[in-house]
């Protein structure tokens, strides 16, 4: 997968294991927040990703459930040093 900025936004495609493409497309927010609208033929997700420190981030991911609700999954990740 390849995110890269063009003209001011963000544009992404993704390649998953089971060869289904997803196409994204978002905002950067100075040096510490993306937004990015992904679709494939699941459907669609907003992933949002923020530097939280040097050494961490944030990932959340808003989709609309199989019932029709609205479902978020949050990951906090930290490097370490070797």
């Amino acid at each position: 997968g390849a995110i890269t900025l063009k003209d001011g936004a963000l544009k992404g495609y993704w390649i998953d294991v089971m060869r289904t493409m997803s196409q994204g497309s978002g905002t950067l927010e100075g040096d510490s927040k993306s937004t990015m609208q992904w679709t494939d033929a699941m459907g669609s997700h907003t992933r949002i990703t923020e530097k939280l420190g040097e050494d961490k981030m944030r990932v959340t991911i808003k989709v609309t459930g199989p019932d029709g609700k609205p479902m978020e999954a949050m990951s906090e990740m930290t490097g370490k040093k070797p």
